[in-house]
């Protein structure tokens, strides 16, 4: 017997191929970006699989989120956590 309810990342990747078009509209760079983010999401597919969602969409977007808050930790981190001393405080 075959499975009725589509797993996490088969919604996925119907949603992001649903994207293509948006996708191919975008220039290289922007489509650089656009796969990147696509990345993250499959990345993090086994977590987002956990949490039951009317909208699995939230899931995807909230990936994205994780992600770039460790890079901006990331970031943080190799900065010493100081402020961009080219930019003034007013």
């Amino acid at each position: 017997m075959g499975r009725s309810v589509p797993t996490y990342r088969q919604i996925m990747e119907d949603q992001i191929r649903e994207w293509g078009l948006f996708r191919r509209a975008l220039r290289k760079d922007k489509q650089n970006l656009f796969d990147g983010m696509m990345f993250r999401i499959r990345s993090l597919a086994s977590a987002a699989s956990y949490q039951a969602s009317i909208d699995p969409t939230e899931m995807m977007f909230l990936c994205i989120l994780l992600d770039q808050e460790r890079e901006l930790q990331e970031l943080k981190r190799e900065n010493g956590n100081h402020i961009n001393p080219t930019i003034e405080k007013n």
